[in-house]
């Protein structure tokens, strides 16, 4: 799993060093020839948007070209309504974008998009965790009303026969109240006192020691579980920043070149957590891991 997740980084560096530090002029050349002839032209199926910002924005109606020369990018402009914003986001000071990892209160918003064909069918589609970058979103949510920003979506190969789009919308609060904390031993080892059975009727000393070590066991589990999922809220957030950096980069942001170095510490101790829990995860959290790097990895590809 470490190996995995170190090859994809330094694959993902390599394009864009290289990229960033010029290469020949001829591939440059042959690169934006066929980013131009492929660029995809589409309008909003409707401006209306769905989900849980859906009275609050809508999308404005024109027609929208794909960009980019290292990768596809559909900016889309959203306009801010005069519908107030959800009673969730009341005394909410934090306002981030999905895959953010944060132990403070805060609320998690997202735009997704689906790619639809002249037929109507969907051909591609990014959920509200397939993030092009992170300030899109603050840029929507300071908007007043009637005003617009941009918001980007990384289009894919498969999107490439698509001629119409929709957006979906979707806020998660997290309360940093209810994040479980790392324990110490005591509390991990289930904290049984040898004086009481707790109800369970622990008659003689071997009973209490199956006991003890079974709670142990489970309660330890649980620990692992929770310190598993704050690693892979640190790996998804170490991707879009990653990937958030990388773009910029290939466009000669300076400054993103410095602030890709300055990840370099994160991924060793981000690699070194998924290498130690990659026997220790759930299904579930495997599952997550997999769409995680399945999505480092798309997006990685298209970066050059």
């Amino acid at each position: 799993m470490k190996k995995f997740f170190l090859m994809a980084l330094a694959t993902v560096a390599m394009g864009t060093f290289m990229t960033s530090c010029g290469g020949s002029d001829n591939k440059k050349e042959e690169n934006t020839e066929d980013s131009e002839e492929k660029v995809i032209v589409m309008k909003p199926e409707t401006t209306k948007i769905k989900g849980d910002l859906r009275e609050c924005f809508e999308v404005v109606d024109r027609e929208y070209e794909t960009t980019g020369d290292f990768g596809k990018v559909l900016s889309v402009e959203i306009k801010r309504t005069s519908a107030p914003l959800p009673d969730v986001f009341d005394g909410i000071s934090e306002i981030v974008s999905f895959g953010t990892f944060s132990y403070d209160e805060n609320l998690q918003v997202g735009f997704s998009i689906e790619f639809l064909d002249d037929k109507g069918n969907v051909v591609d589609k990014n959920d509200v965790t397939n993030i092009y970058s992170s300030d899109d979103i603050k840029d929507v949510m300071a908007l007043a009303e009637g005003e617009t920003a941009v918001y980007r979506f990384s289009v894919y190969s498969d999107a490439e026969k698509a001629t119409k789009f929709r957006l979906g919308s979707q806020v998660k609060h997290n309360d940093a109240s209810e994040r479980p904390e790392s324990t110490d031993d005591e509390t991990v080892s289930g904290g049984i006192d040898d004086d009481d059975d707790y109800g369970y009727g622990l008659d003689d000393e071997d009973d209490e020691d199956d006991y003890a070590s079974s709670s142990s066991s489970s309660s330890s589990s649980s620990s692992s579980s929770t310190d598993w999922d704050d690693a892979l809220d640190e790996y998804e957030s170490f991707c879009n920043k990653y990937i958030e950096y990388a773009k910029k980069a290939k466009d000669g942001d300076v400054t993103a070149m410095t602030d890709l170095a300055s990840l370099a510490s994160q991924a060793e101790s981000v690699g070194n957590k998924l290498e130690k829990a990659k026997d220790e995860l759930t299904s579930s959290q495997r599952s997550r891991l997999a769409r995680i790097a399945t999505k480092f990895a798309k997006a990685a590809q298209s970066l050059y």
